[in-house]
């Protein structure tokens, strides 16, 4: 009678999570392909004027303090989403303890930047100090837009998410024009655009979380003591995990220089595309999964892992049939250089697609530390890889690193995910009907 009962609950679960996750996905992925059409217009006037050189370095002092703030946040927006759905502390707290905390881990940061500049202790000796110090002003702000994300999907304030996410690329590609096309400032223009959109950003999350209930900020440590807690045993992972992601760029920078980087940060970007669809699902996923039971979890993330094989391999054969004349025809035809790591990038970001659906999974049900352990195992793999093949194949040889080290995390968080979730081989990809029925609904929605 408990089996049935057990049953019938998951049954239930899984009717609410597809009308309702169904469509915050749908609107999350709608706000995303916005989101890529406005940022490929700020993409296309970046490269275009500023040619590959000058898309490298902006790339590189962009990249700098995105590493910092990866690192830095300590997983705090993880543990957010976490406390906020488990209804442990109010939106109030968690605001006004994300705010102090990220300002002063903005300004440390920002210090500590500075002084190794000052000090000639960065690697990176071409990037001009001004420069690098405007794109590290931004830390604090930058921190605290990423907690803000977090507040509004532990609340599940989608819509506010969605807004955000569109209206800083909207504000960046004005300015853009502004500074970049207009006024003409090059370089230090589209460093002071990013900087002048994302405070903007951060100011409006601010207003509207604080008037989720109308109350106002208030401070928690306790909150900052259990988000730390909570937060750094995935944030660790999430550390290693950043830098598998983009240890090739930053080697490339070192290695090869800025326009070699320019060409690879096209590929990299137009192959991330992808990513759209599982990061879209991770926005609805962690809130609803850390609000169920560990079984109607396997089961709803078994369901998304089938739905995201489909449509990522999809994706993937769109660009690797047109990828060579988009580039041509919006890049021009010195960025056809980018085609080739981008089709060596697809594979890998296939595999990594599946272990951004998993990776919620095991956060979901509060073992973050799984995504930990892929994560660092991954480094290793993606450090050992880089060093063999950059120097010897340049950027088509980060690509073929990057790729194998995604492979190589994703099948670390299959086989976790099968072992704690009772799911068998078989049955987590081969399709069934539901699955079918789920995507004729959708395309239904779409039309």
């Amino acid at each position: 009678m408990n089996e049935i009962n057990e049953i019938n609950q998951i049954d239930k679960i899984n009717q609410t999570t597809n009308v309702a996750a169904t469509t915050d996905v749908f609107t999350t992925f709608l706000s995303k392909v916005l989101l890529f059409f406005i940022g490929l217009g700020s993409s296309i006037l970046i490269a275009r004027i500023l040619g590959p050189s000058g898309k490298g370095t902006y790339t590189l002092l962009i990249l700098i303090p995105s590493l910092v703030v990866s690192i830095g946040s300590l997983g705090v927006s993880e543990a957010t989403v976490y406390f906020l759905s488990k209804k442990k502390y109010t939106p109030q707290e968690v605001l006004g303890s994300n705010l102090f905390l990220s300002i002063l881990l903005g300004s440390s940061y920002f210090i500590i930047g500075y002084i190794l500049k000052r000090l000639d202790l960065l690697p990176w000796k071409d990037v001009p100090e001004g420069l690098l110090t405007l794109s590290l002003v931004i830390l604090p702000v930058w921190i605290f837009r990423i907690y803000i994300d977090g507040i509004f999907r532990g609340t599940k304030r989608i819509k506010y998410y969605n807004f955000l996410l569109v209206f800083h690329p909207i504000l960046l590609f004005g300015f853009f024009t502004l500074f970049v096309w207009i006024l003409k400032l090059g370089i230090p223009g589209a460093i002071l655009s990013f900087v002048l959109a994302m405070t903007i950003n951060a100011a409006l999350g601010l207003h509207l979380a604080a008037n989720i209930e109308k109350t106002g900020i208030s401070l928690s440590f306790e909150f900052l003591r259990k988000a730390a807690v909570f937060g750094v045993k995935g944030h660790l992972g999430n550390m290693a995990h950043k830098f598998n992601l983009r240890l090739d760029q930053l080697l490339i920078g070192y290695w090869l220089g800025a326009t070699p980087l320019g060409f690879y940060s096209l590929a990299v970007s137009l192959s991330e595309l992808i990513w759209y669809i599982p990061d879209s699902i991770g926005v609805v996923l962690l809130p609803k999964l850390a609000s169920t039971s560990n079984t109607s979890s396997a089961k709803i993330t078994g369901k998304i892992f089938r739905n995201t094989i489909f449509a990522t391999t999809f994706l993937s054969l769109i660009l690797l049939f047109f990828g060579k004349p988009l580039i041509s025809t919006l890049y021009g035809e010195r960025f056809l250089l980018s085609f080739t790591p981008m089709c060596l990038l697809l594979p890998g970001v296939i595999f990594m697609s599946f272990s951004k659906v998993l990776s919620k999974y095991f956060t979901g049900i509060g073992q973050p530390l799984v995504n930990s352990y892929a994560s660092f195992l991954t480094l290793v793999f993606t450090v050992l890889f880089c060093f063999l093949l950059i120097p010897k194949y340049g950027i088509n040889g980060a690509a073929l690193a990057s790729s194998l080290a995604y492979a190589i995390h994703a099948l670390w968080e299959i086989f976790y995910f099968l072992k704690i979730s009772g799911y068998r081989f078989d049955t987590l990809f081969i399709f069934k009907q539901s699955d079918f029925d789920n995507l004729a609904s959708l395309l239904k929605r779409i039309k």
